[in-house]
């Protein structure tokens, strides 16, 4: 598929073509970095292995052909425009299915963690392949699943799962020919989904409850050391104290809570990194008042004490 990494994220990314007939590219910006690892299985199909840890990227989203876009989330979340006003999210263990070429703009990463597979199908081009040929494959059916913009997004199931372990696993085969393999075996089961039971109760936000949701985070991101309540936190940016709770989960995948809570130990990881406080004085930085809490909850986060971590 002709350079349709480069319209996908841009002509200013490094590129590195690795010894195992795949290429590297970075992708950086100021809020972190992305490495993807193309294969190029046949005319018409290629796979990428991402591994992305940033907030946003903003593509140049520019396809030359009508290409279909299958997705599976390994860790992290992202966010999928469905129309100028809506979004829908793709956690862990999900499929989503769609039209490269209704994807404009920028692509959204809420726990800055994105990890994945990604299939890139030109229809045109795979028709005639001898494999899709060989094995019956409905390619009509895959393309109109994607067709009008919107993204489906399907429920994981045991033989999703085994399918995508295997394409995890990949490094311990010859990678290019069980990748070949393992994508007939995903197209299969792709064009003979049953919509109807498949189908995920995606979660959907209009993009003005999202942009609220992101500055409820952003505050909190910016005032660590400090508690706020649900009710504090729904009176300052005017929105119900359940409205809140249910859009912010939706849109980063846990609770309130959970999630300042993970902040602040990871803020309180690069303090201790850093090597310019006490652990106490860190303690403070990121919320706990007593510095026996933070050691417990830094623990059983990390695996390892405070004290242990800063040698």
């Amino acid at each position: 598929m002709d350079n349709y990494i480069i319209d996908l994220y841009g002509k200013d990314i490094d590129s590195t073509h690795l010894k195992n007939d795949a290429d590297r590219f970075v992708i950086e910006n100021d809020t972190g970095r992305g490495v993807i690892t193309n294969y190029n299985i046949c005319d018409g199909l290629d796979i990428t292995f991402n591994d992305i840890q940033m907030d946003y990227y903003e593509g140049n989203f520019e396809f030359k052909a009508d290409i279909i876009e299958i997705n599976h989330c390994k860790d992290g979340r992202c966010e999928y425009e469905i129309d100028s006003n809506t979004v829908a999210f793709v956690s862990r263990g999900d499929l989503s299915i769609s039209n490269t070429i209704d994807n404009t703009g920028t692509s959204y990463f809420p726990t800055k963690l994105y990890r994945g597979i990604s299939l890139y199908i030109d229809i045109e081009k795979i028709q005639n392949s001898r494999l899709i040929k060989e094995f019956d494959i409905n390619l009509s059916k895959i393309a109109s699943l994607a067709k009008g913009g919107n993204v489906k997004i399907f429920r994981s199931n045991e033989r999703l799962e085994h399918i995508f372990y295997e394409f995890y696993n990949a490094q311990k085969y010859f990678l290019k020919e069980y990748l070949k393999v393992k994508s007939i075996e995903l197209l299969l089961f792709v064009s003979n989904i049953d919509l109807d039971n498949e189908i995920k109760n995606t979660s959907f936000l209009n993009k003005k409850q999202l942009y609220k949701i992101k500055k409820v985070r952003n505050f909190i991101l910016k005032n660590l050391e400090n508690h706020y309540t649900i009710e504090q936190l729904s009176k300052k940016f005017n929105i119900s104290e359940s409205s809140l709770k249910n859009q912010f989960k939706k849109l980063y995948g846990e609770s309130i809570y959970s999630y300042t809570k993970k902040l602040r130990l990871e803020k309180s990881k690069t303090l201790l990194l850093e090597g310019k406080m006490s652990i106490a004085q860190i303690a403070l930085e990121s919320g706990y008042e007593n510095p026996a809490k933070f050691s417990s909850a830094f623990k059983k986060e990390f695996g390892v004490i405070p004290s242990k971590f800063q040698t």
